[in-house]
């Protein structure tokens, strides 16, 4: 799991705006003296943080590569591990941060595997704990119209290429084509990484905003706080795609979440 590939916006400065943004989310909804759990720690740019101020801050990634790099930044615990399997006892940890990490789990083990990352870090939260998570939210699937005529032959290559879903659009006329919300989101986001062989087998779309919280649920998590953010209509802009019908939409979540007693 690899911190840094949630890129939507392909913009160098965006990405590390985007960072500290998060970073001082974190730094505001983390209370001093706690045991912290960063699953999908990448090179351990939210440990470095956070690690003065936490009685324990750990963090896990299935990445030796980025792991390594983790601790030339960072005195925090480092762990090689699987989100689907942490090697924790159960409530062993006052905060657990998943940022940009249940978007790749889905991609490797499908919802199944996504939804049990999201149940081990629901399993290793104390009573009244706090999840702090950000990803991609799924739109679903209703068709937009854009126009796209520049981006068509980009369109093709995605559709051929793409490995993790049938990717299915229409042209309804010259330079205009009818796809899903979901199809596009995937496509915006991966167009000019189409000759990247990870890009086309990872997704950019999770869960929908209703079934995030029901699963939040349904593990004893109860939401305090859901946003979006990040819409898709500036980087549809920047690839000379225009919606026709309606307004673009968020792309992203970021969600606050306390395990009940």
């Amino acid at each position: 799991m690899k911190r840094g590939r949630f890129r939507s916006d392909t913009s160098s400065g965006s990405i590390r705006g985007w960072i500290e943004e998060k970073l001082r989310w974190v730094e505001r909804e983390v209370d001093i003296n706690r045991r912290v759990l960063d699953i999908g720690c990448g090179p351990g740019i939210v440990l470095r943080r956070i690690e003065r101020a936490a009685t324990l801050a750990c963090g896990i990634d299935s990445d030796l590569g980025v792991l390594r790099e983790a601790k030339a930044e960072t005195n925090a615990d480092l762990v090689l591990a699987d989100a689907r399997y942490l090697p924790f006892t159960s409530q062993a940890f006052d905060v657990v941060l998943m940022f940009a990490v249940l978007h790749e789990v889905k991609s490797m083990g499908g919802d199944p595997g996504a939804e049990l990352a999201l149940r081990e870090a629901a399993r290793v939260l104390v009573s009244g704990g706090k999840l702090l998570a950000s990803d991609f939210v799924d739109p679903g699937e209703e068709p937009v119209v854009v126009s796209i005529e520049d981006a068509l032959p980009a369109l093709r290559k995605f559709s051929r290429r793409f490995k993790l879903r049938k990717v299915s659009w229409s042209e309804v006329e010259c330079g205009l084509v009818r796809i899903s919300k979901r199809d596009l989101q995937d496509f915006a986001s991966k167009a000019d990484r189409l000759d990247e062989e990870f890009e086309m087998r990872e997704t950019h779309v999770l869960w929908t905003a209703s079934r995030i919280v029901k699963l939040l649920d349904d593990m004893q998590l109860q939401v305090v706080k859901f946003e979006t953010e990040g819409n898709l209509e500036e980087l549809l802009e920047r690839l000379k795609i225009k919606l026709l019908d309606r307004w673009g939409w968020n792309q992203h979540f970021s969600l606050i979440a306390k395990k009940l007693e």
